[in-house]
């Protein structure tokens, strides 16, 4: 790798130091997080349901988080709360509605949406959904997301399309990304069952 500060006038001497002498070549921190959730039923249909949640990450705050010995550059605390309300529609659709709010020192952020899933077949165990909607992650930017799901498997598309100040510098340019996901099915077990857990 060669950096800007190593540059003296010879582009083609790359045995040139880069000035940063004080480092160290490794270092390990224990890093500490902790959270809860609660969700419960809506109402008489068991697919109704809604959770609430928070988390507390960092709590240890480790002090050493950098590859110069001499520089204290701890680990700031971040605090997470979300919630969300999945609800069956007709036609075997349904909607989910979720947020998060995340504070790390003097940054805030803001994300919320929500998708329309369709099942794709008519079986009293659906094995195909199609997911689609929209979050908005406050003051920064609009994320389309749309996701097909089978057998556990989803694989989900999005665009992350800035609409703060930063689109003047990205010239419109978001971030598109793609994510896969697995979940093993689970065997019925009516103790299990009786816990009744969101799905992401």
């Amino acid at each position: 790798m060669t950096t800007n500060n190593q540059f003296d006038g010879d582009r083609f001497n790359s045995s040139l130091a880069d000035g940063e002498t004080n480092l160290i070549p490794s270092f390990t921190y224990f890093d500490g997080s902790v959270g809860m959730s609660f969700s419960s039923q809506l109402g008489e249909n068991e697919q109704n349901n809604f959770y609430v949640g928070a988390a507390y990450h960092h709590f240890n705050k480790a002090k050493k988080n950098s590859f110069y010995q001499s520089m204290d550059n701890p680990v700031i605390s971040k605090k997470v709360f979300s919630g969300g309300v999945h609800m069956e529609l007709a036609n075997n659709s349904s909607i989910t509605v979720q947020s998060d709010y995340s504070v790390q020192g003097a940054s805030k952020e803001i994300v919320l949406g929500a998708m329309y899933t369709m099942n794709l077949d008519n079986n009293e165990t659906t094995k195909y959904r199609f997911h689609f909607g929209s979050y908005v992650r406050w003051n920064d930017a609009i994320i389309p997301v749309a996701k097909i799901e089978t057998r556990g498997m989803s694989i989900a598309a999005s665009y992350d399309a800035n609409i703060s100040q930063l689109k003047n510098y990205s010239r419109g340019n978001g971030g598109f990304e793609i994510s896969v996901t697995y979940q093993k099915a689970k065997k019925v077990n009516s103790s299990l069952d009786a816990v009744k857990c969101p799905k992401f």
